[in-house]
């Protein structure tokens, strides 16, 4: 028997959320009449800004350092994330491998030398995750969670191009080498001078791996699942034709040269990820398929430069959602260029690119710096690396008014030639959730710039308090954090 749609409604509201949301999964219909009434999107989906996770990197010390940077916040967020085991400063300054691997709509994915956790800080609930019978691959898990299609989250490890190989050592050692420093450096030279039939059989291998397809018909993918608990291989089909072959990426410049600062974002019930080659993935979870997706013409033609110091600046795409959708950024230099990805769906694999905002915030920087020579800014974030989190320090938000506005458009004088020296680079720490906005790193300074008015602000210091080796210390990743009040995870420590 139906029952009226007042009083299912008032069934309903009364189904706690975590209830309510294992309900959506029974049938269809359960889960039309639940989104219908928006009864457990608006407390499943993610909340507003609350800030930025920020890993550095020590290159004086070789370890690894991460903290939060935002505004105070009631209740605070923990940056330490210290409710994690054996996460004490004393142990972290000990293990130097405690980093923040990932982050999607509210979990975080923590590696702890050989442990991985996923976490939630607004919950300060967590979850070690088992190691995988045949180990983690090379490179970052990603972290897979939309809680308004469940609360169950997946780890994904994507395994990278097949190396070229290694021709064989002639003559052959009267012993083994041992040591890491012991290995033979190949050249072009080296392989001409083999015996020919040496020579012919390893060409042969380089050819017939190199003739491959990339990425795969069939793309193996390492997949956790916190339905099951356990890992598994999950095979993705892909729809359309291959981007190139295994030999074209061992020749591409960006298979190497470009690095990905965020290269994975879950959106509409689908998985993106940049991947090495400057172009796009998208995976479907449901269905078991992925297509390949071209980036701009333009984006791909990115080349590795030198900054003022003379240190080697790696041209980056970063893949993140905002306002209107995903925004694609090429990020090199001070130079950003910035696009927006329209009509890509299940049916439509070939989206349409519209290059939304380009700038150069080099005059921008040089301008800020000799200005904040005779004035003090005023910092309304900050970076907390404390297992208190920050503290409420008033009223402190944005204020387009503000001193600390600068005009990113337009040139510098000549006098101001010898300032672009204090501009380190830019780094791309990520896009508001919501608004139009490019969160920015520049010296250990935190600034917000906003697409539509091109206005630079400066928000604060990004850089613990009380550091004195900064030059030592470099960005590794940046997460934007959207906290999510409901999950799945053990309740080891609830709020």
């Amino acid at each position: 028997m139906d029952l009226p749609d007042e009083l299912l409604h008032e069934v309903l509201r009364r189904v706690p959320p975590r209830r309510l949301a294992a309900c959506r999964r029974v049938c269809r219909n359960w889960r039309d009449a639940i989104d219908g009434r928006g009864l457990v999107l608006e407390h499943l989906a993610p909340g507003p800004l609350r800030g930025i996770f920020v890993d550095f990197f020590d290159n004086f010390f070789d370890n690894r350092r991460h903290g939060f940077f935002s505004r105070a916040a009631t209740p605070p967020i923990d940056g330490s994330l210290g409710f994690l085991p054996n996460t004490s400063r004393a142990w972290r300054e000990w293990n130097r491998h405690c980093n923040i691997s990932d982050h999607c709509n509210g979990l975080i994915l923590f590696r702890n030398g050989r442990a991985t956790y996923v976490c939630n800080p607004w919950t300060r609930r967590w979850a070690k995750l088992p190691w995988p019978a045949a180990g983690f691959p090379h490179g970052r898990g990603h972290l897979v969670f939309d809680p308004t299609l469940s609360l169950h989250y997946r780890v994904m490890c994507f395994p990278g191009v097949p190396k070229r190989p290694s021709p064989p050592v002639y003559p052959p050692p009267a012993k083994k080498p041992r040591g890491r420093y012991s290995l033979v450096t190949w050249t072009s030279t080296y392989v001409e001078n083999l015996p020919l039939s040496l020579r012919e059989s390893y060409e042969q291998e380089v050819e017939s791996m190199g003739s491959m397809e990339w990425p795969p018909y069939s793309y193996a993918v390492q997949m956790f699942s916190s339905a099951t608990g356990q890992w598994e291989d999950r095979h993705f089909v892909r729809q359309g034709d291959a981007v190139t072959t295994v030999s074209g990426m061992w020749s591409n410049p960006l298979a190497d040269g470009v690095h990905g600062c965020h290269t994975a974002v879950c959106w509409q019930g689908a998985f993106y990820i940049i991947r090495s080659g400057g172009f796009i993935m998208r995976f479907s979870l449901l269905e078991d398929k992925y297509v390949t997706i071209k980036t701009p013409t333009l984006a791909q033609k990115l080349a590795s430069h030198t900054n003022d110091y003379g240190y080697r600046i790696r041209p980056c795409l970063y893949l993140g959602k905002s306002k209107q959708g995903l925004y694609l950024t090429a990020h090199e230099g001070y130079e950003l260029r910035i696009w927006i990805m329209h009509g890509v769906s299940e049916s439509c694999h070939m989206p349409e690119w519209e290059l939304k905002h380009q700038v150069d915030f080099k005059p921008s920087f040089s301008r800020f710096y000799t200005s904040n020579n005779t004035r003090k800014e005023v910092e309304s974030w900050i970076l907390d690396i404390s297992e208190e989190g920050l503290n409420d320090r008033g009223d402190q938000g944005w204020d387009s008014e503000d001193d600390s506005i600068i005009d990113a458009e337009g040139g510098i004088g000549n006098n101001l030639q010898g300032e672009t020296k204090k501009c380190y680079g830019v780094h791309l720490l990520g896009y508001h959730p919501c608004k139009e906005i490019i969160f920015l790193g520049n010296r250990y300074n935190g600034f917000a710039y906003y697409l539509g008015s091109s206005k630079l602000q400066y928000l604060g210091k990004l850089y613990p308090a009380g550091d004195t080796l900064l030059i030592m210390m470099s960005y590794i990743t940046s997460f934007i954090y959207t906290p999510c009040k409901d999950d799945l995870l053990p309740a080891q420590n609830d709020r």
